[in-house]
């Protein structure tokens, strides 16, 4: 990831807020200024950290970039179910979207998105592909522990094992949950996605 700076003598921080910034990268994407996905999901991580800022808390650029290390932790506190390492991913993810903005708004004319975000990376050609193998033996759990596999397609699937005395739905939820931050297209801020992390916080009855 490239690394944005900006310059404080021309653009007043205190001026702008979280929300301006989001507001402007979505605008970006759409426009194709930079990667659509890419917008989406830098703007979702800044809504995430700025949605646990305090109602006497100042809501401009300068300040939640300034505490972004807290407001992370607080998001982590409160996401429980999340990775540390999703916590970092979406801390960079909102540094990067205000960098970016105060560096549009200190040289709006000569300002241009890094050339990795402006575009895709080239579509590698496909090679042809190999005739299907037997997959390697999967090492067998302890006794207690049954495996269970489920296929997603050309050749392969997903190999797990149940803790002793199973699991409910609620901790299938959170295992989901777990799951999705792992895929290629994780987006929090796409409507299903969030609606499952709902799901799996909403608590038990």
């Amino acid at each position: 990831m490239a690394t944005i700076g900006t310059d404080s003598r021309f653009v007043n921080v205190q001026d702008l807020t979280w929300e301006e910034a989001e507001a402007w990268l979505l605008k970006k994407g759409e426009s194709g200024e930079v990667v659509p996905t890419t917008a989406r999901l830098k703007a979702g991580a800044l809504r995430l950290f700025a949605g646990v800022l305090r109602e006497d808390e100042p809501k401009d650029c300068g300040y939640v970039l300034e505490n972004l290390p807290e407001l992370a932790r607080r998001w982590t506190n409160l996401n429980q179910e999340n990775k540390l390492d999703t916590a970092r991913t979406y801390q960079g993810r909102a540094r990067w979207a205000l960098e970016v903005f105060l560096q549009y708004q200190a040289d709006p004319m000569n300002f241009r998105f890094p050339d990795a975000d402006r575009k895709p990376a080239e579509k590698k050609e496909r090679k042809p592909k190999p005739e299907a193998t037997v997959p390697a033996a999967v090492p067998l759990p302890s006794v207690g522990q049954p495996t269970r596999s489920f296929p997603v397609g050309d050749d392969r699937q997903i190999t797990f094992s149940l803790p002793v005395g199973g699991i409910n739905v609620r901790e299938v939820l959170k295992f989901a949950c777990h799951l999705m931050t792992l895929t290629i297209d994780f987006d929090p801020t796409e409507q299903s996605q969030a609606q499952m992390f709902a799901l799996a916080k909403r608590p038990a009855d």
